[in-house]
């Protein structure tokens, strides 16, 4: 398991927006109001494109060293390389290629009409396992994400989960980059939420409004909230996707971390991968919460002397016949005040985009 800083959406653009000093959400967002936005999981759409075989992961994987015009990578045929020349060498951090050919696949898309780095397009994250839809270097070991042009099908101001049918793919390289685009022949959104809203909870025993911004599961239908100062954080497992958000002073206040397990994964081990980097905690069994009726284990862990222990629950269970594990851990008691209101919205928030369910039910 690797755990590294993520920058939110998770893609190669955002970390150029970053890189350029903008956001997603252009200068201010902070302070302006976007236009409110019905929360809809099926909203209106374009007709769904047509299902496509998946390919294998390895047939569009591809060396720059090997690679050549009217070459096959999946669905695709390469059309040409341009890469930039260092002396006789390719550099191959600085290359553009382009496609020709079509896919069909979903995944989460953002469109924030105002952003001043992706301006009037839609971002788009493939599925996990749609990442074998899109040509990528052998070296990319990460992400895979691109830019279309909106139809009516994406409400401006919102994130969700789509269906979209793409053709003439470019790829484009830079050194600290990747920009990709497509062109869109049909999309169909499965469910979307606005990009940021104001939520009120108890803070103290006295209410608090705060904004919140939407944060996606990497590759996984599932989106939640999160504070402004609270930051994402992408955890690799090999057996699922995960999502970890903690306050932006780093994990020694504690953290709040979403696990949805590939097909196979059992409780027991889904367990034993998330309780690995918690090493000295003594671990019992809880009762389990109505509020989450998907939950089939329940635990928690202390560690440390009492008045200064470390805790963590543990909630464990089934979602859509895959195993999913949700995690809290307070790492620092005095903190427990403002970190437990601000963990409860995040979980409470918690949401499917393909059914419209929470994690937390009525």
């Amino acid at each position: 398991m690797v755990k590294k800083p993520w920058i939110s959406l998770g893609s190669m653009l955002l970390s150029a927006a970053l890189l350029a000093g903008c956001s997603l959400s252009g200068p201010g967002a902070s302070e302006r109001e976007a236009p409110p936005v019905a929360e809809s999981p099926s909203p209106p759409s374009s007709p769904t494109p047509s299902p496509q075989e998946r390919p294998s992961p390895e047939s569009t994987r591809f060396s720059f060293k090997d690679v050549k015009p009217g070459d096959q990578l999946g669905p695709w045929t390469v059309v040409s390389i341009e890469p930039m020349m260092v002396g006789t060498e390719w550099d191959e951090n600085n290359v553009t290629m382009s496609f020709k050919g079509e896919a069909t696949l979903e995944g989460f898309y953002w469109y924030d009409p105002d952003s001043e780095f992706l301006g009037d397009l839609v971002l788009v994250t493939p599925a996990r396992e749609d990442l074998a839809f899109l040509p990528r270097p052998n070296d990319n070991v990460g992400r895979a994400s691109f830019v279309i042009k909106p139809s009516e099908a994406f409400p401006p101001y919102t994130g969700g989960w789509a269906r979209v049918h793409i053709q003439d793919y470019v790829l484009t390289i830079y050194p600290s980059e990747v920009w990709n685009e497509a062109a869109l022949l049909d999309g169909e959104v499965m469910g979307h939420l606005p990009l940021k809203k104001d939520i009120t909870f108890s803070l103290e025993g006295m209410p608090e409004s705060q904004m919140f911004l939407m944060e996606p599961m990497p590759g996984e239908p599932l989106v939640t909230y999160r504070p402004f100062d609270w930051s994402p954080a992408e955890t690799h497992y090999e057996k699922g996707g995960a999502l970890r958000l903690a306050p932006i002073v780093g994990d020694a206040y504690g953290w709040v971390q979403f696990f949805w397990a590939d097909p196979g994964v059992t409780l027991e081990e889904a367990r034993g991968l998330m309780e690995e980097e918690l090493q000295g905690y003594a671990w019992e069994k809880a009762p389990l919460p109505p509020e989450m009726p998907w939950v089939k284990e329940h635990f928690i862990g202390k560690k440390g002397p009492l008045g200064q222990q470390k805790i963590a629950h543990h909630y464990l269970g089934m979602v859509e016949n895959r195993t999913f594990s949700l995690l809290t851990v307070l790492e620092n008691p005095e903190a427990g005040d403002g970190f437990g209101p601000r963990a409860d919205v995040i979980i409470k928030e918690a949401r499917f985009l393909k059914t419209g369910e929470g994690l937390v039910r009525p």
